[in-house]
């Protein structure tokens, strides 16, 4: 997916099943790129890595990474430890979001396994 605009402020979100690179770009405001949980608790990009292992085996293989971070530019992907140039690039996402006069916020619904439920009878 590719977006550009120039004066409005950009809002996209992608839910737990996208996997793949990302880069958002603004010329003269900022960009975040946020990562949620079923709890709507989302954490910035200024705040996680999202290379640390919380000690959830499930969010393994959908961490979201961080290549390069700063107040007008965040560039990564969301998936395993392996770098993006490891793939087939033709088989991963793309997400390009470019804005010249407004914020952009990336959001990216983090992998949230079924919850676990008991049956009495």
């Amino acid at each position: 997916m590719m977006a550009e605009n120039v004066q409005g402020p950009m809002d996209v979100s992608f839910d737990s099943r996208y996997t793949g690179t990302f880069d958002v770009r603004a010329k003269a405001s900022t960009v975040q790129v946020l990562q949620s949980s079923a709890s709507n608790n989302p954490t910035s990009s200024s705040s996680r890595s999202g290379t640390d292992n919380d000690g959830d085996d499930d969010d393994e293989g959908h961490e979201l990474h961080f290549v390069d971070v700063s107040r007008e530019r965040a560039r990564g992907w969301i998936g395993d430890d392996r770098r993006p140039e490891e793939f087939d690039r033709h088989s991963l996402g793309r997400v390009q979001l470019i804005n010249s006069l407004s914020p952009i916020t990336l959001h990216l619904a983090q992998f949230q396994p079924p919850p676990a439920t008991a049956i009495r009878r």
